[in-house]
């Protein structure tokens, strides 16, 4: 025995033969317990292989964790979400597989997966944006493919989610949208089909995204009521009219005008007043926070009723001028309507008969045969 040779042993390693003796029970490590499948361990990357990562996670074990098994989003090698040395909260999926290490062929060892646990929190966030508590209401997704049933997306956690058609506005089938970031809102969530396994069809998606009205959301917070917007006529319809009017940045978005909103007199066609490609001005009436709704009007540059069909060129030219006029009626009619309510509450309030009130708000003016709002 050499005293010293032993010293230097000991001092090297970190612990003692005593120590070693004590933690292995004699060398029948009786108190080591391995892990067992669906347990959850932590591992410490100790190496990368073409297909995946080498963990030691304790009990002088390794295992060996595929690379689909790394991340939920895509990837093309470990070395791209993991570091050497890194501690990652992982889940046992199965014990004795047949080992990854070259020149090891017969050896068995653990095989461990990171993605159940980003699963798990990835539908926790999700959650938390439903009920309100996460402080982003807005889901980003990358657009994978464009579907003949609508675009298959994946969220910034690695969750595979379905925006149907319905929910696109006028992107439907839109293949430059493949590749790009977008905003999205959660239209439906179906956790009775969270299992892991990838969606084939579309009743197969446990996430439903919209992108329609998000489209506006961006348009809602740069525009004020009031306001006079440049638009281009996309569609003509029965009912209404569908335009485009651009974002700052340029982006193009739809906005459907009712026809009651178009002109004071509703016995036109709107393909007969309208072409599709023309420019026209158009005016926000209001806005609804809650949906990002935006509700435009060509009615309310008219001076006259439907001086749109019979001036449409007149109506645009005079645009900015007259929504200064029709913004400032608007604002007095608002102003007397809550003067009379609170005179009303105020009779109320001491029990005194109420009077009557015969004023009558109407920012529109139809009874008026010259005017149009004034």
């Amino acid at each position: 025995i050499y005293p010293e040779w032993i010293a230097n042993e000991e001092k090297i390693a970190g612990f003692t033969y005593e120590d070693l003796a004590l933690e292995t029970d004699g060398g029948k490590f009786s108190t080591w317990q391995l892990p067992t499948a669906g347990e959850m361990v932590t591992g410490v990357v100790v190496d990368f292989s073409e297909k995946g990562a080498f963990f030691d996670i304790g009990a002088k074990s390794w295992a060996y964790m595929p690379l689909d098994q790394c991340s939920l989003v895509p990837i093309s090698n470990a070395a791209e979400v993991f570091e050497l040395g890194q501690e990652v909260d992982c889940k046992v999926l199965c014990q004795g597989s047949f080992s990854r290490t070259g020149g090891d062929e017969w050896a068995a060892q653990f095989v461990v997966s990171a993605t159940a646990i980003q699963s798990t929190a990835a539908w926790e966030k999700i959650d938390k944006i439903m009920t309100g508590e996460a402080e982003e209401s807005l889901v980003s997704v990358t657009v994978m493919a464009m579907k003949s049933f609508g675009a298959v997306v994946m969220t910034s956690d690695g969750l595979e989610a379905l925006i149907p058609n319905s929910q696109l506005a006028d992107r439907v089938g839109d293949t430059s949208m493949v590749g790009t970031e977008i905003k999205t809102q959660i239209f439906k969530l179906r956790k009775d089909l969270i299992s892991g396994s990838p969606a084939m069809r579309p009743g197969e998606y446990s996430l439903l995204l919209s992108f329609k009205n998000v489209a506006t959301m961006e348009l809602f917070e740069q525009v004020e009521e009031g306001q006079v917007l440049d638009a281009v006529v996309k569609l003509p319809r029965e009912l209404s009219l569908d335009v485009t009017v651009k974002t700052e940045d340029g982006q193009p978005i739809t906005c459907s005008i009712r026809k009651v909103d178009i002109s004071s007199k509703t016995t036109f066609g709107t393909a007969d007043l309208f072409e599709v490609g023309e420019e026209i001005k158009v005016y926000v009436i209001s806005k609804l926070k809650e949906s990002g709704e935006i509700r435009l009007s060509t009615r309310a540059l008219e001076r006259k009723k439907g001086e749109i069909l019979n001036d449409k060129a007149g109506v645009f030219a005079r645009a900015e001028e007259t929504a200064k006029k029709y913004a400032q009626r608007a604002t007095q009619e608002k102003q007397k309507m809550m003067d009379q309510l609170v005179g009303v509450l105020e009779d109320t309030s001491f029990g005194a008969p109420t009077e009557k009130k015969t004023g009558k708000v109407d920012l529109d003016d139809d009874d008026d045969d010259d005017m149009v709002g004034f």
